[in-house]
């Protein structure tokens, strides 16, 4: 009898233990599905672990001047073999017409970009992220089974649509007695919005500020590179941003001016002035940021700001793309010879072979001045080869072109 209680005990603890080890390792054999939705991050799947979802924090607003939606989000693979991720979006109320970009090859808990433009017509778009997750079968390698994830989801895991206003403006009260921050929202998650900071006791009571960012044709070809050329510089006689700030009278306010990407550059000018065609005055810079490309400026009045960026211009870059129009061709487009990047106060003078000055330009647009092919006189010059004179920032610029009447 002592034998046969001690097996017994023995096979007691036998089968305790087997089902200790069951019970912890999860060794259980559950049927692998072909495929399966999930409709909230997160939530765990059938056969799953609890973990898996999509990061990202809402984009509010896109800036009506860039158009570009640029989302940055991190996803949390846990046991998925791969990720493929796709912003969806519809414009307006549009629900029928659901457009996809897709983004593969991502990797776990690594933030990334996904993005789309916004056409020039669209004022509201609504956007969700759907990533499908993809596991491959523990015991059966062959076998696959894939589960989808959304963002957003609402307190019932239910997916939803984002909302994003196209919109280049902003409005705020803030109170003077704690101060705030008026953030114009870019919709591009890779840099850093525009803001006004209002420091705490910047004045008593509340007041009332707008930020609104205007168009401004930032950069333009230089003059030697070829019609195509995806190169671009910064013209400086045209700011690279452009804002308009409104607001009561105030004091201890910092301006926070985003600027584009493009512009690797640290040397800044900020002036303001009561109108697009009075900005002069100079702002004190206080801070440049070029890992946030942010401009910081303390301002106490409101006021169009211009922000410019000092370009350091070489000689090519001022004289004209083309060396030889015809005539019909300016009849036609209304262009000509242009010089880029001049300015009143710099001059453009024509000479024919023979050393006869035919003409002075003195004055043209923010892009720069035209030779039209006329002479002082408002007549078409003979074809021929002529000597253009470029007189900026003190030095002279000496070039040939052809005309073809």
């Amino acid at each position: 009898m002592n034998k046969i209680c001690r097996l017994l005990l023995l096979l007691g603890i036998f089968l305790g233990v087997a089902q200790f080890i069951f019970a912890t390792t999860g060794v259980i054999d559950i049927p692998a599905t072909s495929s399966s939705t999930v409709k909230a991050q997160g939530v765990k799947a059938v056969g799953k672990i609890l973990g898996n979802g999509i990061n990202h924090n809402a984009i509010t607003a896109i800036s009506s001047i860039d158009r570009f939606l640029n989302a940055k989000v991190r996803v949390n693979f846990s046991t998925a073999e791969n990720v493929n991720i796709k912003l969806k979006y519809y414009t307006g109320n549009d629900t029928s017409n659901v457009i996809e970009v897709e983004k593969g090859n991502i990797y776990h808990n690594t933030p990334f970009y996904i993005s789309t433009n916004i056409d020039s017509d669209v004022k509201v778009i609504h956007y969700q992220l759907e990533a499908i997750f993809t596991y491959r079968d523990a015991t059966e390698r062959t076998k696959t089974s894939t589960t989808t994830y959304y963002w957003p989801v609402d307190s019932l895991d239910n997916p939803y649509w984002q909302e994003a206003t196209v919109t280049s403006s902003t409005s705020s009260v803030v109170d003077g007695s704690t101060g705030g921050t008026i953030i114009l929202v870019s919709g591009d998650q890779s840099k850093t919005d525009t803001s006004l900071f209002i420091a705490k006791g910047a004045f008593t009571g509340t007041k009332n500020f707008n930020i609104e960012e205007l168009p401004v044709d930032d950069y333009i070809a230089p003059a030697n590179a070829p019609a195509n050329t995806s190169v671009k510089v910064v013209n400086p006689n045209k700011p690279v941003k452009l804002f308009k700030v409104t607001g009561d009278s105030f004091e201890d306010v910092t301006f926070n001016i985003s600027y584009p990407e493009m512009t690797s550059r640290d040397n800044f000018t900020l002036k303001t002035g009561t109108s697009e065609s009075t900005i002069t005055e100079i702002v004190p810079i206080t801070s440049v940021d070029t890992n946030g490309k942010i401009v910081s400026a303390k301002i106490n009045k409101a006021g169009y700001y211009a922000l410019f960026t000092d370009v350091v211009l070489v000689d090519s870059d001022y004289r004209p793309s083309k060396r030889v129009i015809v005539k019909a061709r300016i009849a036609q487009s209304g262009g000509g010879f242009k010089f880029n990047y001049l300015k009143d106060g710099d001059t453009v003078k024509i000479y024919n072979v023979n050393g006869k000055k035919i003409r002075t330009i003195s004055s043209g647009t923010e892009d720069g001045f035209t030779w039209d092919g006329k002479n002082d006189s408002g007549q078409y010059v003979e074809s021929g080869t002529y000597i253009y004179q470029i007189k900026v920032d003190g030095k002279i610029i000496s070039g040939t072109i052809a005309f073809v009447k």
